[in-house]
């Protein structure tokens, strides 16, 4: 029996306890750190991002972007591919074309984490982009037409929109705004402009009513010009024509505007 009262083997084991907790403490102190760093990045980043893009947009347009960014090598290349040509056979006349009009498209959503508790920011974008509308009508759907003191009465089938409604691309704004939290602002601009092409087209129905008068005179003057002054026999019997749509009565009584042939 030993007659010291420590173990034979007590300092090595403190020895080797004291290696094993400094190497935790360090772990703990490199993580916090590291913890540390990562919220003050984030910081920055909140505060001083804006900021400098601004002062980086300021310094291009101080030096000149023409000047401070260079290509060299460019290459630009176009190519069609013909998909479809489908003939109209004749039977297609253009009416009130072209309407010329600028459209704005736009989109705004809030969006929540942590099951919807946490606001993470409200994005929205726009695009504006100016839009050609044509119509037209089918003139083999001309069928009913009266002559009746001297008035040539025409019924016309109604006008319908010609598509894909063409856009001017060389006129297109893009604009998305956003918090730093918002990192989709791009998709929903990407979405938004996606949804062009069938947004005009349901659009261009809701424009019949605007061009219908337009679209009468058109058909009066083609009556006119290529039916009546085409046939002699006509200008003596025919003094004015009169187009009606299918909503309006044929009879000569009613006010749908006239026109004289001269």
């Amino acid at each position: 029996m030993s007659d010291s009262l420590i173990p034979p083997d007590y300092f090595e084991q403190q020895r080797a306890g004291g290696r094993r907790s400094g190497r935790m403490g360090c772990f703990g102190a490199s993580a916090l750190v590291l913890i540390v760093l990562m919220l003050l990045g984030a910081g920055m980043v909140f505060y001083f991002g804006m900021p400098l893009k601004q002062l980086f947009d300021k310094v291009v347009m101080a030096v000149g972007a023409g000047e401070f960014f260079k290509t060299k090598g460019s290459v630009s290349e176009h190519r069609d591919v013909i998909l479809e040509i489908l003939p109209t056979h004749g039977d297609v006349l253009e009416v009130a074309s072209p309407m010329k009009t600028t459209e704005i498209f736009r989109k705004s959503d809030s969006r929540y984490g942590a099951w919807g508790w946490v606001y993470l920011g409200t994005a929205t974008s726009e695009i504006r982009v100016p839009a050609v509308y044509r119509f037209h009508i089918k003139l083999s759907e001309m069928k009913k037409a009266r002559l009746e003191d001297g008035v040539l009465t025409i019924e016309a089938p109604p006008a319908q929109p010609s598509l894909p409604v063409a856009i001017d691309t060389s006129g297109l704004e893009k604009k998305s705004d956003g918090t730093w939290l918002r990192f989709d602002s791009a998709q929903q601009l990407d979405e938004l402009e996606k949804s062009i092409t069938p947004e005009l087209n349901a659009r261009a129905a809701r424009h019949l009513t605007t061009i219908r008068e337009t679209a009468r005179s058109d058909i009066q003057k083609f009556v006119q010009k290529w039916i009546v002054e085409a046939h002699p026999s006509y200008q003596s019997e025919v003094k004015a024509v009169r187009i009606v749509f299918p909503d309006e009565p044929l009879e000569i009584d009613k006010p749908e505007p006239v026109m004289p042939v001269p």
